[in-house]
């Protein structure tokens, strides 16, 4: 979820930079219909339309802030005004390495007791202050990076027709069931036919999966942890399943680039079952193979950005990545995990599996996702 709360990141010399890139990377898959797993934060999604912030607008963002205010608003007014809380029009603010300071919410703050009569306004201002003034900053530089991609009025305008529900929808994309008569039409062949006792087994079995299996079966085919608003169809290209020549004793593997899952002529359901239990492990898509799809989903957009920009005849000056290598290298370190023959026994249920060494000649941990 994106929730930009005071003073968390102003550590890094560097932070409001990370907004704007931010900026630039939602409005780039909103732009091309890539769901990247996010949600807004409701205060966020409201400041970006240029809405004001409620009292129940608040109610997630912070529960505790929620809670007080609540409290003072429904609190007997007699009590109150006897001076109970000791609460005056300020508030004690962190800065950076921890040092506090104390804001005034209004002129004179200091000596402006709160009363029955001023405590609404009081709970306003505290609001304001903590979840629009204070992180008025980060706001400003994402609305940038916004902008930078689309326009400052095509952002205000977008945020201000839509609901938080339907934005959500289009960049999270989790909450929709995987079809898998939609996943069957949009999947070919290569040395396979439709009828052949292997392909129907392997439908059989992906649709008695559970819906956290089948998204594990769909990453670890295609690197792809959430379908576009329009299901398979809305993808670059159609899956493939490929015969191999291997043995039965070897998993199925996958080419994620091509969208394509491969395994030999498995000789009963039972076996295939079994495979394809293993390579759906929770342990097999929490290892190499979130690198991979955090790199691939960044250089779609990094792809989007250039062909946007080579069409506004833009520069690609500050862009320090080089598309190209990190492609022709991602392709490398498939192809040699490929090239490994991986059978049940090297991804046996591990508690501690194996990680990937960190240096210049790693090779993919023992397992086939990607």
């Amino acid at each position: 979820m994106i929730s930009f709360l005071p003073h968390t990141s102003k550590v890094d010399p560097m932070h409001l930079e990370y907004f704007s890139f931010a900026g630039r990377m939602i409005a780039l898959a909103l732009m091309h219909k890539i769901q990247i797993g996010v949600v807004f934060d409701r205060v966020f999604f409201l400041q970006l339309a240029g809405e004001e912030i409620s009292l129940e607008d608040i109610r997630d963002a912070d529960p505790i802030l929620y809670n007080s205010c609540k409290q003072i608003l429904d609190m007997d007014p007699e009590t109150v005004d006897q001076d109970t809380l000791s609460l005056t029009f300020v508030c004690d603010d962190v800065e950076e390495l921890g040092s506090n300071n104390v804001v005034e919410l209004c002129p004179n703050g200091k000596d402006t007791v709160v009363t029955s009569k001023n405590r609404k306004e009081y709970v306003n201002l505290l609001i304001q202050y903590w979840l629009v003034t204070s992180i008025a900053q980060q706001i400003a530089h994402f609305s940038k990076g916004f902008a930078d991609i689309t326009t400052l009025s095509t952002k205000t305008s977008l945020f201000r027709s839509l609901d938080l529900e339907d934005l959500d929808q289009m960049l999270d994309g989790s909450g929709s069931a995987i079809s898998v008569e939609d996943w069957k039409a949009h999947t070919d062949y290569n040395g396979y036919g439709e009828s052949d006792p292997q392909i129907s087994w392997f439908w059989e079995i992906v649709g008695s999966m559970s819906a956290k299996k089948k998204k594990m079966l769909l990453f670890f085919w295609t690197s792809i942890k959430y379908l576009p608003l329009d299901g398979f169809g809305g993808l670059d290209s159609r899956l493939s399943i490929y015969r191999t020549s291997e043995s039965c004793s070897h998993l199925p593997s996958a080419r994620t680039c091509f969208y394509r899952i491969c395994f030999p002529p498995y000789i009963s359901k039972d076996v295939m079952l079994d495979r394809l239990s293993i390579i759906t492990q929770d342990h097999v898509g929490c290892s190499f193979g979130n690198f991979l799809g955090i790199m691939e989903t960044i250089l779609s957009l990094l792809d989007a950005l250039s062909q946007d920009l080579a069409r506004e005849n833009v520069g690609l000056e500050k862009i320090d990545l080089d598309v190209v290598t990190i492609s022709e290298r991602l392709d490398q370190i498939e192809s040699r995990r490929n090239s490994h023959a991986f059978t049940p026994e090297t991804l046996l249920p591990m508690t501690n599996p194996p990680r990937p060494q960190h240096n210049a000649t790693s090779q993919a941990p023992n397992n086939p996702q990607k």
